[in-house]
């Protein structure tokens, strides 16, 4: 039967957060706060989520197609400021925002119209644990993908750890601890993504979805990056392999390939609870689904929102861009194991 998608526009004259439009057999969402490198909020969420249900009931829709307005991101993650702000608030607006948003991805996963994604631009944090998880996931040259929540005292969530658990190698436990970015060559190498479309041809390739389908579409456009990945990579899997940071900490500054070298300041430049949280997350989520991991994350999340980590490592990047986090504690191996056993269980 035909239902109504939620529209571009919200109550009264404020626009929504999401543009919903039809295009053949595609229905194309569209993240819609560019500003804001289409931050992720409540509201943005909850349309989201609410699209992707009506969609399994739209008569003749043979695909999703998930993007980002603007021409700088699909999305650059959770808006955070309001959640610093609840932090140090009431606590009330976070919890209800994650679990929408977590809802979202396993909304996703779950959909029987394949979902598509495009990394066109900054795609972080939980904007790629949205695009990441989608069934088909599409880079431009113009990728820019990083789960980067250790450097505010967080985790990768929205799905994040299974996503980065299932990378060739220790490719995702060198992502998520140090909080690295990988351009489209890098992501198709190691599974982040599936194809490459060059940017230029996006608006044909995305307007193909709706007219010949999806395989036709892929078919007529998919490319090769030019630039050589450089990961999976044999330093990474050395130095990342096991359970004990400190450890991956030495390895990495007593290696002799100058990326490791680059990668152990990185590491120990972020949060110490938060690479140790997000270690052991990543090996706990190798056993698990990915429904299993988001109510994992959805436990995490409700422990660590509050933190002192997170409340100073938003500060630090979001409010006063200091950049210059001031840590609970100053190394690896000061962050006591029997804590975090209790946080990822």
């Amino acid at each position: 039967m035909t239902v109504d998608v939620p529209s571009g526009r919200a109550t009264g004259d404020l626009p929504s957060p999401l543009i919903a439009t039809r295009k053949g057999s595609a229905l194309h969402l569209q993240l819609d706060r560019p500003t804001s490198l289409n931050a992720l909020n409540h509201a943005m969420v909850k349309a989201l989520r609410a699209s992707i249900a009506a969609a399994q009931e739209m008569e003749g829709i043979a695909t999703i197609v998930l993007s980002g307005n603007g021409d700088r991101a699909f999305s650059a993650g959770g808006d955070l400021k309001p959640l610093r702000e609840d932090a140090l608030g009431d606590g009330t607006y976070a919890m209800p925002f994650w679990a929408d948003l977590y809802g979202t991805v396993a909304d996703i996963s779950a959909s029987e119209i394949p979902v598509v994604s495009l990394f066109d631009g900054i795609v972080f944090g939980g904007g790629l644990g949205l695009a990441g998880n989608c069934q088909v996931r599409v880079a431009t040259e113009r990728c820019v993908a990083a789960m980067p929540e250790t450097r505010i005292g967080f985790y990768p969530d929205t799905g994040g750890l299974s996503l980065l658990a299932g990378l060739a190698g220790e490719t995702g436990t060198y992502l998520g601890t140090c909080a690295q970015s990988v351009g489209a060559a890098d992501a198709l190498a190691v599974g982040l993504v599936d194809h490459f479309v060059w940017h230029s041809d996006l608006p044909a390739f995305t307007e193909a979805i709706g007219v010949l389908g999806l395989e036709e579409a892929l078919a007529a456009f998919a490319s090769e990056p030019t630039d050589e990945p450089a990961l999976p990579a044999a330093w990474v899997d050395e130095c990342f392999a096991g359970d004990d940071a400190a450890e991956i900490l030495e390895r990495l500054r007593g290696h002799e390939h100058p990326d490791a070298v680059e990668a152990a300041e990185l590491f120990a430049s972020r949060s110490p609870a938060a690479v140790a949280v997000t270690l052991k997350g990543l090996r706990t989520v190798a056993d698990l689904t990915l429904v299993e991991d988001l109510e994992l994350e959805l436990r995490i999340t409700d422990a660590l929102r509050r933190s002192d980590d997170f409340v100073e490592g938003v500060r630090a990047r979001v409010v006063d861009k200091d950049r210059d986090p001031s840590w609970v504690h100053t190394h690896v191996s000061e962050v006591d194991p029997a804590w975090v056993e209790s946080i990822v269980s």
